[in-house]
């Protein structure tokens, strides 16, 4: 799903993915240059890795818990932009240290209502980005635990065999 309008930051992200994926040489920005570089989803992809990274380096908060929030709580069931109250201490369950590096990092933006602090992403574009990315990042991480899993088993198995 896509909005209407174009959030100034998400151009600015689609731009820099552009700028830094260009070879050195490069004078002329073509139609070539921008099919090759300029993809959209992916530019936004990395976006939310580089801002999840940041909160989680800056605050320590668990990656996953962190990305599992932001899919759960930002986006609904129906894979639309949720809104989610700011409490004294926490935001729908994350703590606010970390929902105001989001913020600053433009993920999601503020908006008061009725005397109190709602976020939601910035922009529906987002969504299917966020979910790309969590899908990604929790394959890649049960991958690696099937990996010790079969490890531990043969490692049994072989010290099994061996005691007998």
């Amino acid at each position: 799903m896509t909005g209407q309008y174009v959030e100034p930051v998400q151009l600015q992200v689609v731009c820099n993915s552009i700028w830094a994926n260009l070879p050195p040489e490069t004078r002329l920005i073509t139609e070539e240059h921008l099919r090759r570089f300029g993809n959209v989803d992916q530019a936004l992809n990395d976006f939310y890795d580089r801002v999840v990274r940041d909160a989680v380096t800056r605050t320590g908060v668990p990656e996953g818990a962190l990305r599992r929030w932001c899919e759960e709580v930002l986006i609904t069931d129906l894979g639309t932009r949720n809104t989610v109250y700011r409490g004294p201490a926490d935001t729908g369950g994350m703590e606010n240290e970390v929902i105001d590096i989001l913020e600053d990092r433009h993920l999601i933006r503020a908006e008061r209502r009725a005397g109190a602090r709602w976020y939601e992403l910035t922009h529906d574009r987002l969504i299917e980005p966020i979910r790309a990315s969590n899908r990604e990042w929790f394959e890649a991480r049960a991958q690696v635990r099937a990996r010790r899993l079969l490890s531990a088993l043969l490692v049994v198995g072989a010290l099994s065999s061996w005691a007998r």
